[in-house]
Order: C-alpha cells, then structure tokens, then sequence
C-alpha cells in the first residue's frame, strides 16, 4: 500500500470515526430533549447518510455544529444521556478528522489502534449496560413484571458443550 492510499484510509476512518459519534451523541441528546419539548431536537436529529454525502469540509462544519450546541446546552442535558468524556471525544473525533483531512505524511501501526479501540469500545459498552441495569432498578418496585422479564433478558445463558438443553422451558 502506498503512503497516498493509507492517508486515504485514514482520513476516511477518521470521517467514520467522527460521523458514527455525531449521530450517536446528537441522536442521543436529540432524544433527550424531544423528552422537554425543546427545538434542539429536530435540530440535533441526524444520519450517517446524510453526513456521509457530504464532502469532507461539509462534514466536518456540521459535526462540529452539533457538537457545538450539545456543548452549549449540557447544563440542561442529563448526564445519562451524553457524559463529558463523550462530548470530548466526540471533540476529539471531529479534530482528528480535520488534522487528518490536511495531514500528508502520517504512518500508524493499525493492529495495535485497532485493539486499543475495540478494548475502548467494550468498556463503553460495559458503562451503558451498567446504566441500564442502574435505571432499571426503579421497575422492581414500579412494574415488578417488566422488571423481571428484564432480568430474564439480561441472564446469559451458557450452552457449552453440553449435550441436553439446561434452559428452562420458557426460554427454548
């Protein structure tokens, strides 16, 4: 692979990187705020493809928009929703690409940025379960049956390699 084809590759990760975050944190604090009757949800509201039609400078203008006005409007947006560690690497995401757009001569070693992503990316995924699991505690007492099917839900079954079916009937 020539340098011009990895900076092409990496310039378009980062722009994957940047347009994935904007319409997972816009789209999130969207939510929120359609919750509080508030403009800046249809203002926040977005999708890949739309970011992904637009060029590169494009792109980058209205990423930095949304993330801007989240910024400007965190004090009114519950935690749950976007945290301050998601709003700067959103940031970062967004100047990352820029730097990238612009950037002739940068080699990375990607195994090693793509464990390291993927380790980031469980954690992540470890925090939202762990807020959700957190939020709902509030049903065991307010809906004590979707309570419960959220927890048979939540269960992991281990099939291994056993030889006979150990779930319950209800779960088959």
């Amino acid at each position: 692979m020539t340098t011009k084809q990895a900076n092409r590759l990496e310039k378009t990760d980062a722009k994957t990187l940047m347009t994935n975050l904007t319409v997972a944190y816009a789209n999130t604090a969207a939510d929120f705020f359609e919750g509080k009757d508030s403009p800046l949800s249809k203002q926040l509201t977005t999708n890949k493809s739309k970011i992904q039609r637009m060029s590169g400078v494009e792109a980058k203008i209205y990423c930095d928009k949304l993330c801007k006005i989240v910024a400007e409007n965190t004090v009114n947006l519950d935690p749950d929703y976007v945290t301050a560690a998601e709003m700067q690497e959103w940031q970062n995401a967004i100047t990352n690409f820029d730097a990238k757009a612009y950037d002739a001569g940068l080699s990375i070693d990607t195994t090693q940025n793509a464990t390291r992503e993927l380790d980031e990316m469980f954690k992540k995924l470890r925090q939202c379960i762990t807020k959700i699991d957190r939020l709902m505690k509030k049903y065991d007492v307010l809906n004590p049956s979707f309570h419960g099917k959220f927890k048979i839900s939540r269960k992991i079954s281990d099939l291994g390699t056993r030889h006979e079916n150990q779930l319950p009937p209800e779960q088959l």
